[in-house]
């Protein structure tokens, strides 16, 4: 049965899952002011339980006695997962009988400063739909903070509600680390939210969770009122808002409430206390303040707007292929990062700014028709690019979280082999920068025969076809980076074209990441000063190979044996 625990400056709501033969701890943390208000039962948890239970195939019995409704929202919510995704609806086992309770008078808003849920807020101001008592805000949900961003994040938060008189309670979980490890983010994001603000269910008559999709364009997703609404429990109802709303229309709806506008909080593709203006999410969404006039919001950008930008972006897939492990079920998906809503934004656009209109069509035209490139660092693995235009770092050490293959692929890698006569001893294919530009000159001068593919900022790059061609005849795939990680991407493509994959950077941050990644792996990364010792001899270049092959697959075969069915 969950209890109470206190950890620091809050108290927290623990319950012990057990599956696979693992016990496992999951909490919800609130500051000591609302200690009072939470919830010891069963109901925050049976959504995300039940979630992890379809994804695994497994039944669930729940030790303890569930709301009847929320019972029946968990079954119909499986049997939605089933529909969607063909995982197996699990059956459920839980003691169900109408409890007292007193009711809580509350409605909470999950408020995270993006567009969806600050257009609620603001419909709510205005006397539209619920009237909002208290926003929740939850952090541990974002990979890419630092602790000290994250709490960056959540002092501008606090300051967001101070601004329209609304108290914030801060939650925190482990919920989206134990869930991720079953259940893709796009596919759990709604549930878990959802999970962590019903452990304040004595507070809240109503939870208010903004539509990601309009009802127009629903579709099979992680937060849909099909999914959301069925986890209302007796006591708390879910409620989604918006559900007619456009992505326009709600951009419109922020800009046209300044004070908030330049508050929002949309872009995580990176460790940064503001929205990095780079990516996609973020041009996208400049482009439709720019029509909808939100003007202010623009201010919260680290980069400004323009069509050259647009066009360096590489169009994202948003799924996964057989290169990327996919959940049991799982189907191989390709979509082009293109929301419905850009069709009428750019009929908008057009005619106030063509440039961005005609930067957004051609990045359109080389997603749906491939006439873009296997760019430097994504080579031609689009999906790969894609998990990395939305800010997941793939790869191994720091914050990186480990690039995993579905079994397929592991036969094909481990079937591969070094080559060490190919024309070419070495290659490079990256974006124009100081770091790529320096290793090609060193390696040309130290290593011999090598091939370099530099693109710069605006030029789209080769097709893919010809990135491909480039590795089938090196010897050595090399690329520069900054990261404090071994890139996950670029060793991937290398070895699946029978490379030997190498990071260079510099000689300081090569030997703090062997000393993290061990003598094995780390023999991956080298430092400047080490091009000087010369090209590396055969009985190097198949030792590398294969420790990068076997850090492929080992760690995808532990993902597969979390996942595996209990017999």
């Amino acid at each position: 049965m969950p209890r109470l625990v206190h950890h620091g400056a809050e108290s927290r709501v623990v319950t012990q899952v057990e599956f696979g033969g693992e016990c496992h701890q999951w909490w919800v943390g609130v500051p000591r002011a609302y200690e009072g208000l939470l919830d010891l039962g069963m109901g925050p948890w049976v959504p995300v339980a039940t979630l992890v239970a379809a994804a695994v195939g497994e039944d669930l019995t729940i030790e303890g006695t569930v709301s009847p409704k929320q019972l029946r929202g968990a079954t119909h919510a499986a049997v939605l997962c089933n529909d969607w995704w063909r995982w197996r609806s699990p059956n459920i086992e839980a003691t169900s009988t109408e409890q007292p309770f007193a009711p809580g008078h509350g409605t909470g808003l999950l408020f995270t400063r993006g567009i969806d849920s600050t257009a609620t807020l603001i419909e709510s101001m205005r006397g539209i739909g619920p009237r909002v008592t208290h926003l929740l805000s939850v952090a541990d949900l974002e990979p890419n903070h630092s602790p000290s961003v994250a709490a960056m994040v959540l002092l501008d938060t606090k300051r967001a509600a101070a601004s329209v008189g609304l108290p914030l309670i801060a939650m925190t979980t482990n919920l989206r680390t134990e869930v991720e490890r079953f259940v893709n983010w796009e596919r759990s994001f709604g549930t878990v939210l959802i999970s962590t603000a019903l452990a304040l269910g004595p507070l809240l008559e109503t939870l208010l969770i903004s539509s990601t999709l309009n009802d127009k364009y629903r579709k099979p997703h992680g937060s849909t009122p099909e999914l959301d609404e069925g986890w209302s429990t007796d006591r708390t109802k879910v409620l989604t808002t918006q559900r007619t709303l456009s992505r326009n229309d709600k951009v419109a709806l922020v800009g046209s409430e300044p004070n908030l506008a330049r508050q929002i909080k949309i872009c995580w593709a990176g460790n940064q206390r503001r929205n990095c203006g780079r990516c996609t999410k973020c041009l996208m969404t400049m482009s439709a303040l720019v029509v909808d006039g939100g003007e202010a919001a623009l201010e919260t950008f680290e980069a400004a707007l323009s069509a050259e930008a647009i066009r360096r972006l590489v169009p994202a897939t948003l799924a996964a292929d057989d290169l990327i492990a996919a959940l049991p079920g799982d189907a191989p998906h390709y979509e082009v990062l293109w929301p419905s809503n850009m069709e009428s934004l750019l009929d908008r656009i057009a005619p106030l700014r063509p440039d961005l209109a005609e930067a957004w069509f051609d990045y359109r035209a080389r997603g749906l028709y491939g006439q873009r490139a296997g760019l430097a660092d994504s080579a031609a693995l689009d999906i790969t690019r894609g998990r990395v235009d939305l800010g997941i770092a793939r790869g191994w050490g720091g914050h990186a979280r480990p690039l995993t293959v579905a079994a397929a692929m592991r036969q094909q890698l481990c079937a591969t082999n070094v080559e060490t006569e190919r024309p070419l001893r070495w290659s490079i294919a990256q974006r124009v920068a100081h770091g790529p530009s320096q290793i090609a000159s060193l390696l040309s001068e130290r290593w011999g025969r090598g091939a370099v593919m530099l693109l710069d900022a605006i030029t789209p790059g080769l097709p893919p076809h010809a990135v491909q061609r480039l590795l089938n005849a090196s010897t050595m795939r090399c690329w520069w980076s900054d990261a404090p990680y071994l890139e996950g991407v670029p060793l991937l493509e290398a070895i699946s074209h029978g490379c030997v994959p190498l990071q260079i950077t510099t000689d300081d941050r090569a030997a703090q990441l062997r000393g993290e990644l061990g003598p094995t792996v780390g023999a991956l990364v080298i430092g400047l000063a080490e091009i000087e010792r010369g090209y590396p001899d055969a009985e190097q270049l198949q030792r590398c190979h294969q420790a990068a092959v076997q850090l492929v697959v080992t760690g995808s075969r532990e993902r597969d044996q979390a996942l595996a069915v209990r017999a």
